[in-house]
């Protein structure tokens, strides 16, 4: 135990607890977020800005304006974590406004400007157990973290009606994406020693994000959409810094530090052992950073169908696929005095994810010339790599056991192949979501008042310690929006 831990100051411990997993954050819009965002081929008022923009080409009126305000709570479960019974439920709960947008008609060209806030998390958790069955050098656990995660998008439109049919469209978002995570544990060894951890996690990510649509009307009742986008993060700032001590230590250079952000990589080792060097004197580690302070710039594409079978009766359907992305760098410490070196992996593994391909499907029925309902269903596939049990029980024990490190003696020197070195502070998490909608819209000829239900729900699995096998996961997010909207 005592080596897993240590290893844990050449690389960042697993510590970030957010839903990234997950290409769709959310709906946005009060008759998007009823549909379950079913809208790329109805995108008709000032929501269409984030959904496809060509859809504001075919705005009915002079002028729309629209504002959500959101309530969600969300709940991560991990069980049997710690051994049988003993779990982890990590909860976040907020409220915040979700969207506001307002869009201009003027002759042929459409003019917007919206605010999107795709996702806001704040977790204060902490979990103690005894005897873990998963650890057996280790007779109790305490850990405690708090998180904050917040994504923000705000830009402006424009579309432009080529055709009675056609309409092209623009959106040019600038986004922030903000997290900041403290972790601490303490772990209480065999023979009444323990060792307690820390780690301060910030990471500050802003870019731009264009959305470029199309919209074709087939007939007055069928209609196509299309929208492309991609972000681009231009100012990436991130820092993690570690500590460990031990009961057992006994002086200041027995205590080991990490520290790295996207300017520099350093870390003290004062137990050298911990990587199979027969020394006692500290280690000074400079290299290559492992934090990048990006996120993942996948290429999502949206395709759309609405069919309007009366004037009463909406029904659309989406199709969105989210493309693959990866980032390699060369990453590796050093110790100058030592001749040492070590080696990971080539992979950001923050940055990692795998293509997926959602669907959505939605209804907008008028009961009366006042009171319309809305009703959808939706995807929401996991983005990360499915560890199976077995695969993940083999890794844990060649890392507890310490034979997944490679120390090649070199002449005065040592070269360190560690290739699961370079931990990310994304916790593999991976869960297929299925998610549904109710909504209810009072509607005027100028003004509309909307409440909507949506939840989203799934079971997997998930590898919150990278020294066990992957254990029982369940992620619950539930979400109301009470939308308004203004139109002349």
């Amino acid at each position: 135990m005592n080596r897993i831990v240590l290893l844990l100051i050449v690389v960042l411990g697993q510590s970030v607890m957010a839903d990234v997993d997950h290409n769709i954050k959310g709906a946005f819009g009060d008759r998007a977020a009823g549909m379950s965002g079913a809208y790329t081929a109805v995108s008709d008022d000032a929501s269409g800005a984030y959904y496809n923009p060509a859809g504001l080409g075919f705005m009915y009126d002079s002028s729309s304006t629209t504002s959500t305000f959101s309530a969600s709570d969300t709940r991560s479960s991990y069980y049997n974590l710690q051994g049988p019974g003993q779990g982890l439920t990590a909860h976040s709960s907020g409220m915040l406004p979700s969207y506001i947008g307002v869009a201009k008609a003027v002759d042929k060209w459409r003019y917007a400007f919206s605010l999107v806030n795709p996702s806001v998390e704040n977790y204060d958790q902490s979990i103690q157990s005894y005897s873990p069955a998963s650890i057996h050098t280790v007779t109790s656990v305490q850990f405690q973290f708090t998180q904050n995660n917040q994504i923000t998008y705000a830009g402006p439109s424009i579309a432009y009606l080529l055709t009675d049919k056609i309409s092209l469209g623009l959106t040019v978002y600038g986004f922030q994406d903000k997290n900041r995570a403290s972790q601490k544990s303490v772990f209480g060894l065999k023979g009444g020693s323990y060792t307690n951890e820390s780690l301060e996690h910030t990471r500050d990510t802003r870019g731009v994000m264009p959305i470029l649509g199309l919209q074709y009307m087939i007939t007055e009742k069928v209609g196509l959409g299309f929208s492309v986008r991609k972000p681009f993060a231009m100012y990436k700032y991130q820092r993690d810094q570690y500590i460990q001590t031990s009961s057992f230590t006994q002086s200041v250079s027995d205590i080991n530090l990490y520290d790295s952000s996207t300017r520099y990589d350093n870390a003290l080792l004062g137990q050298p052992q911990a990587i199979n060097l027969p020394s006692n004197t500290p280690l000074k580690l400079f290299g290559k950073p492992v934090t990048n302070g990006g996120i993942p710039e996948p290429v999502e594409l949206r395709m759309g169908i609405s069919y309007f079978l009366s004037k009463r009766f909406l029904v659309a359907a989406d199709w969105i696929h989210t493309s693959d992305f990866s980032k390699s760098k060369k990453i590796y410490a050093y110790e100058p005095s030592a001749s040492l070196v070590i080696l990971t992996d080539r992979e950001y593994r923050d940055l990692r994810v795998y293509a997926t391909d959602n669907y959505a499907l939605g209804f907008e029925f008028f009961l009366t010339d006042f009171i319309a309902i809305r009703a959808g269903y939706h995807t929401n596939q996991s983005n990360s790599r499915n560890v199976s049990w077995l695969e993940s029980a083999i890794a844990a024990n060649l890392r507890t056991n310490g034979k997944d490190l490679i120390n090649v003696p070199v002449s005065n020197g040592s070269v360190v192949i560690y290739p699961n070195g370079q931990q990310s502070t994304r916790i593999p998490n991976h869960v297929n979501l299925i998610g549904y909608s109710v909504g209810i819209s009072y509607e005027t000829s100028n003004t509309s008042l909307s409440l909507n239900y949506v939840i989203e729900s799934g079971r997997g699995s998930a590898l919150p310690i990278n020294f066990t096998p992957v254990v029982p996961y369940e992620f619950v997010d539930r979400k109301v929006y009470l939308g308004a909207s203004v139109k002349k």
